[in-house]
Protein backbone atom coordinates (compact mmCIF):
# COMPACT_ATOMS: atom_id res chain seq x y z
CA UNK A 1 0.00 0.00 0.00
CA UNK A 2 2.44 2.81 1.10
CA UNK A 3 5.80 1.12 -0.83
CA UNK A 4 7.01 2.80 -3.48
CA UNK A 5 9.59 -0.12 -3.84
CA UNK A 6 6.31 -2.93 -3.49
CA UNK A 7 6.42 -4.89 -6.98
CA UNK A 8 2.48 -4.71 -8.29
CA UNK A 9 2.06 -7.49 -11.01
CA UNK A 10 1.76 -6.17 -14.46
CA UNK A 11 -1.44 -8.09 -15.21
CA UNK A 12 -4.91 -5.88 -15.19
CA UNK A 13 -6.99 -6.82 -12.30
CA UNK A 14 -10.84 -6.37 -11.96
CA UNK A 15 -12.65 -3.06 -12.38
CA UNK A 16 -14.99 -1.39 -9.86
CA UNK A 17 -18.05 -2.70 -11.75
CA UNK A 18 -16.34 -6.45 -12.28
CA UNK A 19 -16.13 -6.66 -8.79
CA UNK A 20 -19.72 -6.10 -7.75
CA UNK A 21 -19.47 -4.08 -4.73
CA UNK A 22 -22.00 -1.65 -3.96
CA UNK A 23 -19.82 1.02 -1.99
CA UNK A 24 -16.51 1.19 -3.89
CA UNK A 25 -13.42 2.43 -3.18
CA UNK A 26 -9.85 3.16 -3.87
CA UNK A 27 -6.46 3.60 -2.35
CA UNK A 28 -3.53 5.55 -4.11
CA UNK A 29 -0.42 7.23 -3.31
CA UNK A 30 2.46 7.98 -5.89
CA UNK A 31 2.90 4.65 -7.28
CA UNK A 32 -0.52 6.07 -9.59
CA UNK A 33 0.93 9.47 -10.46
CA UNK A 34 -1.62 11.88 -11.95
CA UNK A 35 -5.68 11.31 -11.27
CA UNK A 36 -8.31 12.15 -13.13
CA UNK A 37 -10.42 12.56 -10.32
CA UNK A 38 -13.57 13.41 -11.91
CA UNK A 39 -13.18 10.49 -14.35
CA UNK A 40 -12.57 8.11 -11.37
CA UNK A 41 -16.31 9.12 -9.63
CA UNK A 42 -18.07 8.39 -12.68
CA UNK A 43 -16.78 5.00 -12.78
CA UNK A 44 -18.66 4.44 -9.59
CA UNK A 45 -15.86 4.99 -6.67
CA UNK A 46 -17.48 6.61 -3.79
CA UNK A 47 -14.49 6.92 -1.63
CA UNK A 48 -10.75 7.21 -1.64
CA UNK A 49 -7.73 7.28 0.80
CA UNK A 50 -4.84 8.79 -0.33
CA UNK A 51 -1.15 8.38 0.98
CA UNK A 52 0.13 11.46 3.43
CA UNK A 53 3.15 10.65 5.24
CA UNK A 54 5.64 8.43 6.18
CA UNK A 55 8.28 8.61 8.82
CA UNK A 56 8.53 11.68 10.33
CA UNK A 57 9.73 14.22 7.25
CA UNK A 58 8.22 12.95 4.00
CA UNK A 59 5.14 13.61 2.61
CA UNK A 60 3.71 11.76 -0.84
CA UNK A 61 4.55 14.12 -3.74
CA UNK A 62 0.76 14.16 -5.14
CA UNK A 63 -0.57 13.66 -1.90
CA UNK A 64 -2.14 18.06 -1.96
CA UNK A 65 -3.44 17.26 -5.25
CA UNK A 66 -5.12 14.19 -4.42
CA UNK A 67 -6.31 15.49 -1.31
CA UNK A 68 -8.18 18.44 -3.38
CA UNK A 69 -9.11 16.75 -6.45
CA UNK A 70 -10.68 14.10 -4.02
CA UNK A 71 -13.25 16.07 -2.58
CA UNK A 72 -13.39 18.59 -5.88
CA UNK A 73 -15.12 15.08 -7.66
CA UNK A 74 -17.54 14.72 -4.80
CA UNK A 75 -15.98 11.71 -3.38
CA UNK A 76 -15.67 10.70 0.60
CA UNK A 77 -12.21 11.45 1.32
CA UNK A 78 -9.42 10.59 3.59
CA UNK A 79 -5.38 9.99 4.22
CA UNK A 80 -3.16 7.27 5.69
CA UNK A 81 0.21 7.60 7.19
CA UNK A 82 2.38 4.82 6.57
CA UNK A 83 4.02 3.74 10.15
CA UNK A 84 8.03 3.08 10.69
CA UNK A 85 8.31 1.70 13.98
CA UNK A 86 11.83 2.46 14.26
CA UNK A 87 10.83 6.40 14.09
CA UNK A 88 9.59 7.97 16.58
CA UNK A 89 5.94 7.62 17.01
CA UNK A 90 5.46 11.06 18.60
CA UNK A 91 6.98 12.65 15.91
CA UNK A 92 5.50 10.62 13.34
CA UNK A 93 1.79 11.54 14.34
CA UNK A 94 2.96 14.96 14.89
CA UNK A 95 4.09 14.76 10.59
CA UNK A 96 0.86 13.42 9.76
CA UNK A 97 -1.42 15.94 11.75
CA UNK A 98 0.81 19.20 10.28
CA UNK A 99 0.52 17.68 6.67
CA UNK A 100 -3.51 16.49 6.68
CA UNK A 101 -5.78 18.83 7.23
CA UNK A 102 -9.38 17.01 8.03
CA UNK A 103 -12.70 18.42 7.83
CA UNK A 104 -16.35 17.48 9.01
CA UNK A 105 -17.04 15.17 6.25
CA UNK A 106 -13.41 13.11 6.09
CA UNK A 107 -12.80 9.54 7.16
CA UNK A 108 -10.89 8.93 9.97
CA UNK A 109 -6.87 9.33 9.84
CA UNK A 110 -5.62 5.99 9.40
CA UNK A 111 -2.20 3.89 10.23
CA UNK A 112 -1.04 1.39 7.41
CA UNK A 113 0.75 -1.02 9.90
CA UNK A 114 2.86 -3.52 7.22
CA UNK A 115 6.67 -3.78 8.15
CA UNK A 116 7.99 -4.81 11.73
CA UNK A 117 11.43 -3.37 10.51
CA UNK A 118 12.58 -5.96 13.38
CA UNK A 119 10.73 -4.79 16.32
CA UNK A 120 9.24 -7.40 18.60
CA UNK A 121 5.48 -7.21 19.08
CA UNK A 122 5.01 -5.60 22.71
CA UNK A 123 7.10 -2.72 21.47
CA UNK A 124 5.96 -2.28 18.10
CA UNK A 125 2.00 -2.20 19.72
CA UNK A 126 3.38 0.51 22.16
CA UNK A 127 4.85 2.59 19.88
CA UNK A 128 1.34 1.59 17.78
CA UNK A 129 -0.77 3.11 20.54
CA UNK A 130 1.73 6.04 20.74
CA UNK A 131 0.51 7.26 17.15
CA UNK A 132 -3.13 6.22 17.40
CA UNK A 133 -3.54 8.26 21.03
CA UNK A 134 -1.78 10.95 19.50
CA UNK A 135 -3.67 11.68 16.19
CA UNK A 136 -7.06 10.51 18.46
CA UNK A 137 -6.71 13.24 20.84
CA UNK A 138 -5.45 15.88 18.02
CA UNK A 139 -8.74 14.49 15.57
CA UNK A 140 -11.18 13.57 18.34
CA UNK A 141 -11.38 10.07 16.27
CA UNK A 142 -10.27 6.97 16.78
CA UNK A 143 -8.01 5.99 13.63
CA UNK A 144 -8.64 3.36 11.08
CA UNK A 145 -5.49 0.78 11.36
CA UNK A 146 -4.83 -1.02 8.01
CA UNK A 147 -3.44 -4.13 8.19
CA UNK A 148 -3.66 -7.84 7.17
CA UNK A 149 -4.83 -10.48 9.37
CA UNK A 150 -1.51 -12.62 9.64
CA UNK A 151 0.33 -9.23 10.74
CA UNK A 152 -2.17 -8.69 13.73
CA UNK A 153 -1.57 -12.35 14.32
CA UNK A 154 2.05 -11.47 14.47
CA UNK A 155 1.15 -8.65 16.96
CA UNK A 156 -0.37 -11.61 18.90
CA UNK A 157 -4.03 -9.95 18.45
CA UNK A 158 -3.49 -7.29 21.04
CA UNK A 159 -7.11 -6.40 22.33
CA UNK A 160 -6.08 -2.89 22.94
CA UNK A 161 -6.25 -1.83 19.39
CA UNK A 162 -9.05 -3.55 18.55
CA UNK A 163 -11.40 -0.70 19.73
CA UNK A 164 -9.97 1.03 16.16
CA UNK A 165 -12.06 0.77 12.98
CA UNK A 166 -10.24 -2.29 10.99
CA UNK A 167 -9.33 -1.69 7.32
CA UNK A 168 -8.67 -5.58 6.60
CA UNK A 169 -5.92 -6.24 3.51
CA UNK A 170 -7.19 -9.66 2.28
CA UNK A 171 -6.79 -10.40 -1.12
CA UNK A 172 -7.64 -14.28 -0.65
CA UNK A 173 -10.81 -14.54 1.59
CA UNK A 174 -14.82 -13.36 0.08
CA UNK A 175 -15.81 -11.97 2.52
CA UNK A 176 -12.23 -12.09 4.66
CA UNK A 177 -12.28 -13.20 8.45
CA UNK A 178 -11.86 -10.51 10.93
CA UNK A 179 -9.01 -11.15 13.28
CA UNK A 180 -9.18 -11.92 16.79
CA UNK A 181 -10.72 -8.72 18.85
CA UNK A 182 -12.41 -7.06 16.16
CA UNK A 183 -16.00 -8.43 15.34
CA UNK A 184 -16.06 -7.53 12.10
CA UNK A 185 -14.10 -4.86 9.35
CA UNK A 186 -14.89 -1.52 8.37
CA UNK A 187 -13.10 -1.35 5.36
CA UNK A 188 -11.80 -4.25 2.90
CA UNK A 189 -9.31 -3.90 0.32
CA UNK A 190 -9.65 -7.15 -1.90
CA UNK A 191 -7.30 -6.85 -4.47
CA UNK A 192 -3.65 -4.37 -5.25
CA UNK A 193 -4.23 -5.19 -9.34
CA UNK A 194 -7.37 -3.29 -9.65
CA UNK A 195 -8.33 -1.17 -12.84
CA UNK A 196 -10.43 2.01 -12.89
CA UNK A 197 -10.88 4.76 -15.28
CA UNK A 198 -9.03 7.98 -14.57
CA UNK A 199 -5.94 6.25 -13.11
CA UNK A 200 -3.24 4.33 -16.14
CA UNK A 201 -1.82 1.49 -14.57
CA UNK A 202 -3.40 -1.16 -11.63
CA UNK A 203 -5.04 0.30 -8.17
CA UNK A 204 -5.67 -0.84 -4.92
CA UNK A 205 -9.58 -1.45 -4.52
CA UNK A 206 -11.62 -1.46 -1.78
CA UNK A 207 -15.03 -1.57 -0.24
CA UNK A 208 -16.91 0.05 2.46
CA UNK A 209 -18.82 -2.89 4.97
CA UNK A 210 -22.21 -1.03 4.90
CA UNK A 211 -24.53 1.27 2.75
CA UNK A 212 -23.74 4.80 1.06
CA UNK A 213 -25.59 6.52 4.07
CA UNK A 214 -23.56 4.51 6.45
CA UNK A 215 -20.30 5.61 5.13
CA UNK A 216 -21.44 9.30 5.00
CA UNK A 217 -21.91 8.86 8.90
CA UNK A 218 -18.90 7.38 9.23
CA UNK A 219 -17.73 10.12 7.95
CA UNK A 220 -19.06 12.34 10.03
CA UNK A 221 -19.31 11.16 12.94
CA UNK A 222 -16.03 8.71 12.97
CA UNK A 223 -17.93 6.15 14.55
CA UNK A 224 -17.78 2.99 12.30
CA UNK A 225 -20.87 0.71 12.02
CA UNK A 226 -21.51 -1.57 14.78
CA UNK A 227 -23.93 -4.10 13.29
CA UNK A 228 -24.06 -7.61 14.00
CA UNK A 229 -21.52 -9.83 12.84
CA UNK A 230 -22.33 -10.97 9.10
CA UNK A 231 -24.69 -14.27 9.39
CA UNK A 232 -22.11 -16.23 7.49
CA UNK A 233 -18.91 -14.83 9.11
CA UNK A 234 -16.76 -17.62 10.28
CA UNK A 235 -15.87 -18.13 14.48
CA UNK A 236 -12.63 -18.30 15.60
CA UNK A 237 -10.28 -17.76 18.91
CA UNK A 238 -11.05 -14.27 20.57
CA UNK A 239 -14.63 -14.23 19.86
CA UNK A 240 -17.67 -14.33 21.86
CA UNK A 241 -21.06 -14.57 21.98
CA UNK A 242 -23.72 -17.12 21.41
CA UNK A 243 -22.77 -18.24 18.22
CA UNK A 244 -19.51 -19.61 19.76
CA UNK A 245 -21.92 -21.25 23.28
CA UNK A 246 -23.87 -23.04 20.47
CA UNK A 247 -20.26 -24.05 18.71
CA UNK A 248 -19.19 -25.42 22.00
CA UNK A 249 -22.59 -26.83 22.78
CA UNK A 250 -22.40 -29.00 19.67
CA UNK A 251 -18.83 -30.06 20.15
CA UNK A 252 -19.84 -31.40 23.67
CA UNK A 253 -22.66 -33.18 22.21
CA UNK A 254 -20.29 -35.01 19.66
CA UNK A 255 -17.52 -36.06 21.80
CA UNK A 256 -15.29 -33.04 21.97
CA UNK A 257 -14.48 -30.65 24.96
CA UNK A 258 -14.07 -27.30 24.64
CA UNK A 259 -14.52 -26.37 28.12
CA UNK A 260 -17.55 -24.85 29.41
CA UNK A 261 -20.19 -23.47 27.12
CA UNK A 262 -19.53 -20.07 28.09
CA UNK A 263 -20.02 -18.08 24.92
CA UNK A 264 -15.97 -17.44 24.85
CA UNK A 265 -13.94 -19.00 22.08
CA UNK A 266 -10.40 -19.50 23.97
CA UNK A 267 -7.95 -21.92 23.36
CA UNK A 268 -9.69 -24.94 24.23
CA UNK A 269 -12.64 -24.63 22.07
CA UNK A 270 -10.14 -23.91 19.26
CA UNK A 271 -8.38 -27.54 20.55
CA UNK A 272 -11.65 -28.75 20.52
CA UNK A 273 -12.78 -27.77 16.82
CA UNK A 274 -9.56 -28.65 15.24
CA UNK A 275 -9.86 -32.32 16.98
CA UNK A 276 -13.47 -31.97 15.43
CA UNK A 277 -11.83 -30.79 11.87
CA UNK A 278 -9.91 -33.88 12.16
CA UNK A 279 -11.88 -36.37 12.39
CA UNK A 280 -14.78 -34.96 10.10
CA UNK A 281 -11.84 -34.23 7.54
CA UNK A 282 -12.26 -30.97 7.22
CA UNK A 283 -9.79 -28.13 6.18
CA UNK A 284 -8.03 -28.05 9.58
CA UNK A 285 -7.12 -24.58 10.60
CA UNK A 286 -9.49 -23.90 14.25
CA UNK A 287 -11.63 -21.66 12.95
CA UNK A 288 -15.49 -22.28 12.07
CA UNK A 289 -16.66 -21.32 8.96
CA UNK A 290 -20.05 -22.99 6.92
CA UNK A 291 -18.27 -26.04 6.32
CA UNK A 292 -17.51 -26.77 10.02
CA UNK A 293 -20.71 -25.37 11.18
CA UNK A 294 -22.93 -27.67 8.82
CA UNK A 295 -20.59 -30.59 9.94
CA UNK A 296 -21.80 -29.48 14.01
CA UNK A 297 -24.96 -29.21 12.90
CA UNK A 298 -25.27 -32.50 11.04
Amino acid sequence: MGLLRFHRPSAPGPTVAEAGVSVAGIDVSDYQGAVDWPAVAAAGVRFAIAKATEDADFTAETFARNWAGIRAAGLVRGAYHFFRPLVDAQAQAEHFLATVASGPRDLPPTLDVEVRDGVDAPTFVRRMLQWLDAVGAATGRAPMIYASPSFLDELGGPREISTHPLWIVDYERRPPIPPRGWRTYTLWQYTSTGSVTGIAGPVDLDVFNGSSAELAAFAATGRAPTGERPRDTPLREGDAGPGVAEIQTRLKAKGFDPGPADGVFGPKTRAAVIAFQRAARLVVDGIVGPQTLAALRA
